[in-house]
């Protein structure tokens, strides 16, 4: 499951706002119609992003922008390896990157 939390503190009288991104940090793409793919529904929010998933050698396997808010588990048509694999967001052009990882499982 991934979302979006928000929470609101105040500092020397002054409200900020801070915003954590929750990735799911698995899914197994085998067609049972559960967690068949990586889904990031709350990029719909967002207008500017892009995420980049790597696998364990750093190659780049796929890059979603605005509008795909979801990966299934294949590069250019064709299933990836089982195994962890890393993502980078930014959102919005922010300077500040989000990372983390996931693993994909296949039977």
């Amino acid at each position: 499951m991934s979302k979006l939390a928000k929470r609101t503190a105040f500092i020397n009288g002054v409200s900020v706002e801070e915003t954590k991104i929750i990735a799911p940090d698995s899914f197994s793409p085998n067609g049972d119609g559960e967690s068949d793919t990586w889904e990031l529904p709350f990029l719909r929010y967002y207008k500017d992003y892009n995420v980049i998933i790597t696998n364990v050698w750093g190659e780049e396997i796929v890059k979603l922008t605005e509008g795909q808010t979801s990966w299934d588990g294949n590069k250019d048509g064709e299933p990836v390896l089982a195994g962890i694999y890393s993502y980078m967001m930014n959102l919005n052009g922010d300077s500040k990157e989000v990372k983390g990882s996931f693993e994909l499982i296949r039977p």
